[in-house]
């Protein structure tokens, strides 16, 4: 996508898109018209919960998709936005449920969780390191 820049918002960079990202942007113009450089997190889970109602999941992961690419051809966004996960269909248990497994399914479910966490420090570590690389590189 050639000219787009954060100070516009979804609405102005559509004539750069395809056409399958307009499809894709159609309703982000519509019910968001913020600047690219300023999206965050927050937006995408209002944009994800109001959608829901309408469409199926695999949709509305492919107009955050959209977004997402639109934002950041853009070099704009909060950080949060790289935080993002898709939406995946809803397996998470509830306390209630939990609370009914053997303990032992309980602990494995605990050590899982535990482990995720730190995949996930692990993953932010990492992501901090070649950024500060990248940066330290654009410097010379």
């Amino acid at each position: 996508m050639k000219d787009v820049d954060g100070n516009m918002t979804v609405k102005d960079a559509l004539e750069y898109c395809s056409s399958a990202q307009r499809r894709n942007l159609l309703r982000w113009s519509d019910r968001f018209p913020v600047k690219l450089r300023d999206f965050h997190i927050g937006h995408i889970r209002t944009y994800e919960k109001d959608r829901l109602r309408e469409v199926d999941l695999n949709i509305v992961n492919a107009e955050v998709d959209s977004l997402l690419r639109l934002v950041e051809s853009a070099g704009g966004g909060d950080l949060s936005l790289r935080k993002y996960r898709p939406l995946q269909e809803s397996y998470v248990l509830t306390f209630d449920e939990r609370k009914t497994l053997p303990p032992k399914a309980q602990k494995f479910i605990e050590l899982l969780e535990r482990e995720i966490q730190r995949l996930n420090s692990e993953n932010e570590r990492i992501i901090n390191m070649l950024r500060r690389t990248v940066q330290r590189h654009k410097l010379f």
